[in-house]
């Protein structure tokens, strides 16, 4: 199983994710129009908890990727200590899981 699969496999999920907060907001919408209280109400709030969870996943990964971005924070999560003088500042992209150097 190579990065490809991976790929696949979790945009499969995003996939399923991105259906069912369709779904649940079509439901919202639905029920705002035809003033079912209830039903809104519940499709609201799942609808709601589905996006915050949505933006928590995304901003997740975003804070991976910069952090792995950074030489200084890489070698502190790899050896669990403070760099040294002989590591670079500057800002490197390296991407180990697609295979880009």
């Amino acid at each position: 199983m190579g990065p490809g699969f991976v790929v696949i496999f979790w945009l499969f999920i995003a996939g399923i994710f991105a259906v069912i907060w369709a779904a649940t907001v079509g439901v919202f919408i639905l029920s705002w129009a035809k003033k079912w209280r209830v039903l809104k109400w519940l499709s609201g709030i799942a609808a709601g908890g589905l996006t915050t969870v949505g933006l928590l996943t995304v901003g997740l990964f975003a804070y991976g990727i910069i952090r792995s971005m950074d030489p200084n924070a890489v070698f502190e999560d790899t050896f669990r200590g403070e760099p040294g003088s002989n590591v670079p500042e500057e800002r490197i992209a390296y991407y180990h899981f697609i295979g880009i150097d």
